[in-house]
Formats: C-alpha cells, sequence, structure tokens
C-alpha cells in the first residue's frame, strides 16, 4: 500500500495531471459581480405589534404547605 507520504504524493499528482487536462477557465477580470438586492427594511413610522397579554394558567395554584392549600380551598369556596 505503501507509506503516508507516498499515497500523499500520488493523490499531489493525480491531481495535478487531472488540473492539466481539465483545465478550469480563468475568470475575467474587470467583470462587475451581480450586486445582491437589498432588503426592504421597515419604516419608523410603521406601528409596533400588539402586546400578547399573559394568559392564566387553566389549572388551580400547587401549594407545597398543607396549611396555604386549605386555606386557598377555603377562600375560593366562599
Amino acid at each position: 500500500m505503501g507509506t503516508v507520504r507516498q499515497r500523499t504524493d500520488a493523490l499531489y499528482e493525480q491531481c495535478a495531471n487531472d488540473s492539466m487536462q481539465n483545465p478550469r477557465p480563468a475568470p475575467v477580470l474587470g467583470t462587475p459581480t451581480p450586486t445582491p438586492t437589498p432588503t426592504p427594511t421597515p419604516t419608523r413610522d410603521q406601528p409596533a405589534p400588539a402586546p400578547v397579554p399573559p394568559q392564566e394558567p387553566d389549572f388551580p395554584e400547587r401549594h407545597d404547605d398543607p396549611e396555604q392549600a386549605e386555606e386557598l380551598e377555603r377562600q375560593q369556596d366562599a
């Protein structure tokens, strides 16, 4: 199989031969590159989006303290 150096040299030689047989066309100097179209930026006169009100949870509050839980239940029952 050969050493790493020998394999590397063989790959470099193969790439050099390929590029000699199929050369790439040289870039044409002096031709302008197309500029991307600018993205529109929002104007400062546009209104800001409306704030979203916080939603109440669909579940009752949970208290780890049993006394607080009982007191809360009494308040809700009243």
